[in-house]
């Protein structure tokens, strides 16, 4: 009992350090709140939207925004505002879905074929060797394409198409610490491999999968929303940021309202989500622990 309750206080505090060496990134730190500020108007857009996503005017399409419309109207008379802010629920949802299932199936055959090697390393590495041939957007547009145009599709074509780099990355973090001490106790005390995987192999090296999945949230943004722009992705009426800039691109010159504001939405997000990986690598650093300790923070 005592046991348990000293690592639930060791747990606390290494989790208080890590937070203060993300606040010393104050970049990090702000772009944390900005990314929460843009996900709660996104879940709360049915109670702060003015108008309805859905809503139209054909006779006044593609006015410029005013006082009773900030973003303007698009090309059919929808509220941008409105749009906008639904469609975050969308962007931000599919990156999230899709990087968890991209880092579940990544991660899991990575530890297989780093702890296990031989036959099974090779089976798995030349099947990543066959995704990496093709760059990331053009295999999410061939799965995509496969499966079909909707959400569900969308977020397994553009998941899929992250598990190589996933599978690269725990591999070879697995070949590192396969042969440790902690491990090889492990084995001699008689544990099961799955046991050992994920009790003390997968903890190990978790710190730099999580700073490559918030990297890859900022760009599965991208990925989406470039899929949405060319009409593969989440299908209208629904409001997704890369689909309203792919519906808007042929007013571009006339009325560029209507695509500079989705975009100023997915470049922010994808910033942030950047930035924020960047804090979180500073944090889960060793070596960062001592620099702080050192300087007081």
């Amino acid at each position: 009992m005592e046991a348990r309750v000293r690592e639930r206080e060791r747990s606390i505090e290494l989790f208080g350090q890590w937070f203060r060496i993300f606040r010393a990134n104050k970049v990090a730190y702000i772009s944390l709140y900005i990314l929460i500020a843009i996900t709660l108007a996104s879940l709360t857009a049915d109670f702060i939207a003015p108008y309805s996503p859905y809503e139209f005017n054909i006779r006044r399409a593609r006015e410029p925004p005013s006082w009773e419309h900030p973003f303007g109207l698009d090309e059919i008379g929808r509220d941008l505002l409105s749009r906008v802010l639904h469609g975050g629920r969308y962007s931000i949802g599919i990156a999230y879905a899709a990087v968890f299932l991209g880092a579940s199936i990544g991660v899991f055959l990575g530890l297989i074929s780093g702890y296990y090697g031989g036959l099974i390393d090779d089976i798995i590495q030349r099947f990543t060797d066959a995704m990496l041939s093709l760059p990331t957007i053009l295999l999410a547009i061939a799965l995509v394409t496969v499966l079909g145009v909707g959400v569900y599709s969308l977020i397994i074509a553009v998941g899929l198409s992250t598990v190589p780099i996933y599978i690269r990355l725990t591999r070879g973090l697995a070949l590192q610490v396969r042969n440790m001490d902690y491990v090889l106790a492990a084995k001699i005390l008689g544990k099961r491999d799955i046991y050992i995987i994920f009790r003390h192999v997968l903890p190990n090296i978790a710190s730099p999968i999580i700073v490559q999945s918030t990297y890859y949230l900022g760009l599965t943004i991208l990925i989406a929303s470039g899929l949405g722009f060319l009409g593969l992705g989440v299908p209208p009426p629904t409001p997704e940021w890369g689909a309203m800039i792919g519906r808007g691109r042929e007013f571009l010159i006339s009325s560029p309202h209507i695509v500079v504001f989705p975009g100023i939405f997915i470049l922010i997000t994808a910033l942030c989500f950047n930035l924020i990986g960047d804090g979180l690598r500073d944090a889960l650093d060793p070596k960062m622990a001592k620099y702080i300790r050192r300087r007081g923070i």
